[in-house]
């Protein structure tokens, strides 16, 4: 057990620091806004996607 309770901690870990990446400062969906900002059209809304795969996870930002 754990074993189990560490490869969830590790697993947390992972999660997180991958969305800091994406929402983060300097993350993708900043910087995505930005280019948006200045004119770029998008033809899906990056915010609906990262809310999509979140619901089909079924992993939740307040882990």
């Amino acid at each position: 057990m754990q074993k189990l309770g560490q490869q969830l901690s590790q697993g947390q870990k992972v999660y997180e620091t991958a969305m800091t990446k994406l929402q983060g400062n300097q993350g993708v969906i900043k910087s995505a806004a930005k280019l948006e900002t200045l004119g770029l059209k998008y033809q899906k809304s990056l915010q609906n996607g990262i809310n999509e795969e979140e619901n089909l996870l079924g992993v939740s930002k307040n882990l």
